[in-house]
């Protein structure tokens, strides 16, 4: 029963988790519709010959975050507003120039000639960019000289920014395939287990309970990975509530450590807590001591038999402390550095499963301390271990 009840919490935490995704990209799309609603209304305001109106048209132009472009029946730009660009990426954007002299792309070129012969609205998405790589869809809608002649007069191309809506996409597609992965041995371990146990003619009671200490193994497993996506995801929906406070930066790391010793112990590593005991920050207990629990722990997984951690702060930071916790293990590869703090990403991913680790301890470290107001850092050179550091503001009495 309780096999059954941990998936079925898994399945909702895991539903959770892509919904806060879906509903970042439905924010995005609703905004996009917001501005066609717009653009609509802009027809109107294109044949408008008294000032007022025309200075009603540059203002909701030039307000919108889309980039809008009015062009001539000859593919000149007449018209751009400040939007454009920002979103392209192209410093010298002028009035009387082509679009194909502008973008230098003829698939928007094609569009305009497409909308003027159909006389009817088109669309496509294209990247700009090299370095930086923006995705936009580009819109392009016809203006009527009158609606008896149906005579297109103008189009106006609307440059919709797509870039945010494509990296929460692609975050939310390697999720559910991080997260498919990290189920599927630990499932498959499982159903053979109890496949093995009730189908096969099992009277040894020892073979019995290794099998059942097995799916024990795996099933708290699966606990700690359901329980770190939860952490992770009320972290980055900026939903969590943090309970600042006064606190003994000393006792608090003091704490993790304890709780750590047995698996220091096993593995004869050493851990000093170089803390001053008087040291005091503004912070939430419970988070932070799920930070030094998290860096104390992969410092033992991955530091070396017989080695040490050391836990030390650096106060010269004017009213920021800067907390760190090294190790002696083999380092991180100066190239991998940069990639650490990221959701389920692992340096020795075997080495990492078979320890129990989920590839989310280090991002729940990152949001933890962000949510703070403070930052995170690792600096490591391969065979000298690795020195995790992150930074709290230092408690101040009134």
């Amino acid at each position: 029963m309780g096999l059954y009840f941990t998936f079925a919490v898994f399945v909702i935490v895991i539903l959770v988790a892509v919904s806060g995704l879906v509903a970042k990209i439905r924010k995005l799309q609703l905004k996009s519709a917001y501005i066609e609603r717009r653009c609509a209304e802009l027809e109107n305001l294109l044949s408008a010959q008294n000032k007022t109106d025309q200075f009603k048209l540059e203002s909701i132009l030039q307000s919108l975050d889309d980039g809008i472009l009015v062009v001539n029946t000859n593919g000149q730009v007449s018209w751009f507003n400040k939007s454009v660009p920002e979103i392209t990426n192209l410093s010298s954007i002028e009035t009387g120039k082509t679009l194909i002299q502008l973008f230098l792309r003829h698939e928007i070129d094609d569009l305009f000639k497409n909308v003027i012969s159909n006389r009817a609205p088109a669309e496509l998405e294209i990247e700009f960019g090299i370095n930086q790589k923006k995705y936009c869809r580009v819109r392009a809608f016809p203006i009527f000289g009158n609606i008896q002649s149906g005579q297109v007069t103008a189009v106006v191309i609307v440059l919709s920014d797509l870039t945010e809506i494509k990296r929460l996409e692609k975050i939310r597609q390697e999720f559910v395939a991080n997260v498919s992965h990290e189920l599927r041995t630990p499932i498959s371990l499982i159903k053979g287990a109890i496949e093995t146990v009730l189908y096969s003619d099992m009277s040894d009671e020892a073979t019995q309970k290794r099998f059942l200490r097995m799916i024990e193994k795996h099933v708290l497993r699966l606990e700690t990975l359901v329980n770190d996506i939860l952490s992770l995801s009320q972290l980055e929906s900026g939903k969590e509530i943090l309970n600042i406070q006064k606190v003994n930066l000393f006792d608090l790391a003091n704490k993790g450590i304890e709780e750590l010793s047995p698996n220091a112990n096993r593995r004869n590593i050493r851990i000093s807590n170089r803390i001053p005991q008087s040291l005091f920050v503004n912070a939430d207990p419970d988070k932070i001591h799920q930070v030094f629990v998290n860096l104390i722990d992969n410092a033992i997984k991955y530091g070396i038999e017989n080695g040490k951690i050391d836990v030390y702060v650096d106060e010269s930071s004017g009213d920021y402390v800067d907390v760190h916790v090294k190790d002696d293990g083999p380092g991180i590869p100066f190239e991998a550095q940069h990639r650490i703090f990221e959701r389920f990403f692992r340096l020795d991913k075997a080495r990492s499963r078979d320890c129990g680790g989920t590839g989310l301890g280090l991002s729940i470290v990152k949001h933890i301390i962000q949510a703070h107001g403070g930052k995170v850092n690792v600096v490591s050179e391969p065979g000298k271990g690795a020195d995790f550091s992150f930074t709290l503001k230092r408690y101040i009495s009134a």
